[in-house]
């Protein structure tokens, strides 16, 4: 199956998400259905966070097409949403992966705080000597930073 859940950011803070047009791409529901539940339950989804959405541009070469709210959920309010959803075959697939995908996310999110925390020391060491360093100017941490990436990344 493809990508259900998504971080939104690179960093450490990061939260994961999921969307209501990957509900109902997945789950195979009509898409105007869920987003219609999303707005009826809006109130209990808003308990577990705000409800945010965006608005997708058409897809390049389409002739446009009346813009839709795609609401991007975090894990309980996803959570909730799809026990709102019947059981029928498809959406218990599609529960079962969304889990499935919510527990790889926030594993890979610790994964990204302990190396974080790991690399804190080494960050401060390098910043400490920077700041030490009689030809410092404005640009050397940028410069250093830089330098390493390369190293390590080619």
């Amino acid at each position: 199956m493809d990508i259900l859940v998504f971080l939104d950011g690179a960093t450490t803070k990061a939260d994961t998400y999921t969307t209501t047009d990957i509900i109902a791409k997945y789950g195979q529901v009509e898409a105007h259905a869920v987003r219609q539940m999303v707005r009826r339950h809006g109130a209990d989804l808003s308990e577990f966070g705000v409800l945010a959405f965006d608005v997708p541009k058409p897809p390049k070469g389409s002739k446009g097409g009346r813009p839709h709210k795609n609401y991007k959920l975090n894990e309980e309010q996803a959570a909730l949403l799809i026990t709102y959803l019947a059981n029928t075959p498809p959406v218990r697939r599609f529960k079962k992966e969304l889990v499935r995908q919510f527990f790889t996310q926030r594993e890979e999110l610790a994964t990204r705080r302990a190396y974080r925390s790991i690399e804190r020391k080494t960050r401060r060491m390098l910043t400490d000597s920077i700041q030490a360093w009689p030809h410092r100017n404005q640009w050397s941490y940028k410069q250093f930073t830089d330098l390493l990436c390369k190293a390590l990344r080619g």
